[in-house]
């Protein structure tokens, strides 16, 4: 028998993720949404697929909004770390 993974396209998952991230006020909310993104992101590893340019454009903005409520660059460079791991 041959199994097969289906493909996802995330990028109205990101664009969701994004959304979320900007109508937090406070740290704790950003931080929570950012650790659900995380969990997604590593759920459909090496299996997901998008329009790159919209992606990138979410994950920007994600980030910017979550600087914003007082996540640091530092915080968010560990979080891209654990991405790519």
């Amino acid at each position: 028998m041959l199994l097969t993974a289906c493909s996802k396209d995330v990028t109205a998952d990101f664009e969701r993720f994004a959304e979320r991230a900007c109508a937090c006020t406070d740290v704790a909310c950003v931080r929570t949404v950012l650790g659900e993104f995380e969990a997604f992101a590593h759920d459909v590893e090496g299996r997901a697929r998008g329009d790159e340019a919209r992606t990138n454009a979410a994950s920007e903005k994600m980030a910017r909004c979550a600087v914003k409520l007082g996540v640091s660059p530092q915080e968010l460079m560990k979080l891209a770390n654990r991405l790519a791991e």
